[in-house]
């Protein structure tokens, strides 16, 4: 669910971008749209016979804004995912590796940090919680992908995404 003041107004619902036919979902997550939110509600993660992704212990190094999104797909993940050589996200926008840390431990997520790396280990369920964007955009677009999973997931202050990344978390 999104909530908080929109700096675009005016947003149709089909605005709207989420994940479809993706292979990693077993449906399209569910949209409820009322005056002032959006939620979405993604499907349940089966205990049998569900696809599953893999974790992985990646340097991303050179990818480092995408490596925020690695970070969130890790909850969907078998086992511990570790992310490695990210040391820049500590002087971004934001201080990206607390702020991950902290956002993935409140969704359920047990993450462990060092200097220049992430380890995720992901949870049976995660939680429902409202996740801070810390007003830095990568962090609202990444985290939103949290909301594919089972559970409604509340982004505070979306409207910290410049012009049409804002779509992505409305």
């Amino acid at each position: 669910m999104i909530e908080g003041p929109q700096a675009d107004t005016g947003r149709e619902k089909s605005c709207l971008a989420t994940p479809s036919g993706s292979g990693i979902f077993a449906r399209s997550p569910e949209v409820t749209w009322t005056e002032t939110s959006v939620t979405v509600t993604g499907s349940p993660r089966e205990p049998f016979g569900r696809t599953h992704l893999k974790a992985i212990d990646v340097n991303m190094n050179k990818m480092t804004d995408v490596a925020m999104t690695l970070s969130v797909v890790a909850l969907f993940a078998d086992g511990l995912t570790a992310i490695r050589d990210v040391a820049s996200w500590r002087v971004k926008e934001t201080e990206r590796m607390v702020a991950i840390r902290t956002e993935l431990t409140k969704l359920g997520a047990s993450v462990g940090e060092g200097p220049d790396y992430c380890i995720t280990t992901p949870p049976e369920k995660l939680n429902i919680t409202a996740i801070d964007t810390y007003d830095d955009h990568r962090m609202a677009m990444a985290i939103s992908l949290a909301a594919c999973a089972e559970v409604p997931v509340t982004i505070r202050d979306p409207g910290c995404t410049p012009g049409s990344r804002r779509r992505l978390v409305e």
